[in-house]
């Protein structure tokens, strides 16, 4: 039996921004609950995350600060649980990395890890992330709001 492998999940914005601006509102939880969504995020490395969505079914999502690099680099583990359905077995990744570009700062998204999913599941839910990012706006909520700040 061949192991299937996914690529990493990758999606870029550049925003108006200052990079400092950009970083306060990935990297704090008043900052996260601007643009994405309600949550507990303690911003250190170790530090605890926990979220609550509804995308049509609710859904819990834990994890672990696992890098934390002012301004540039924030990681943590992505562990999810649909109600009415069994939490995932393993963690993926995601990392939010930042670049001063000229005028703003590049965000670059990457979600990976799936292949570490057990059999259907790691297909299932790679394709039901590219979809889940992009139809929730993350990328574009965060541009929005941080260029908004003037």
């Amino acid at each position: 039996m061949t192991e299937q492998t996914f690529p990493t999940l990758r999606m870029s914005i550049d925003i108006f921004a200052p990079l400092e601006k950009v970083w306060a509102l990935v990297s704090t939880p008043e900052g996260v609950r601007q643009w994405f969504t309600r949550q507990t995020f303690e911003p250190r490395p170790g530090g605890r995350l926990e979220m609550h969505v509804d995308y049509g079914t609710p859904t819990t999502i834990t994890g672990e600060v696992t890098v934390f690099e002012p301004p540039h680099r924030l990681g943590f583990t992505w562990k999810q649980h649909e109600q009415g359905h069994e939490p995932w077995p393993v963690d993926t990744l995601v990392l939010f990395l930042l670049e001063a570009i000229e005028g703003g700062t590049r965000v670059t998204l990457e979600h990976s890890g799936f292949d570490a999913l057990p059999g259907a599941i790691a297909m299932a839910e790679f394709e039901a992330h590219v979809d889940g990012w992009t139809r929730a706006n993350t990328l574009p909520e965060l541009k929005e709001t941080a260029e908004a700040m003037k």
